[in-house]
């Protein structure tokens, strides 16, 4: 998400960019809309990284590269990575193991994340439906 964004600029003004971002960013959302195991629609696989020093720097000194080694280190700080939303939506039913690992950044680590043997809330019939409203399978997790 913040490599497309940097990259909509020209390149001689990206050093701007990038810094100009690391002073400003809270919280950089990014997700993914994955096909339900019963093909019935899409759901929400997010990945949220939480502002702060170490993801200024990665922005400023252009270490985007290295965001993945952040989110990991960042769990405690309510960071999650895509492949956790995905392990959490798998261990929920929502979708395959297959399906997963088509959407992750490294399918390696579907199946082996901490949150691979939780079971979050499936979403309820009432939040699905044509607007598409299905609850975040980390809304429990993080409301505890």
């Amino acid at each position: 998400t913040i490599d497309r964004l940097i990259d909509m600029f020209p390149p001689d003004d990206q050093s701007q960019v990038r810094a100009t971002l690391a002073g400003a960013l809270k919280f950089v959302v990014s997700q993914r809309l994955v096909a339900r195991r019963d093909k019935t629609g899409l759901v929400a696989a997010v990945e949220l990284l939480t502002g702060g020093m170490a993801l200024w720097s990665l922005i400023r000194d252009d270490k985007l590269f290295q965001l993945p080694s952040l989110l990991q280190r960042g769990r405690g700080f309510g960071m999650i990575r895509i492949e956790d939303s995905l392990n959490a939506l798998v261990a929920a039913g929502a979708i395959t193991v297959d399906t997963a690992k088509r959407h992750a950044d490294d399918p390696r680590l579907i199946g082996q994340s901490p949150l691979a043997g939780t079971k979050p809330q499936a979403p309820r019939e009432s939040e699905q439906g044509k607007k598409g409203a299905l609850r975040n399978a980390f809304a429990k997790k993080r409301g505890s």
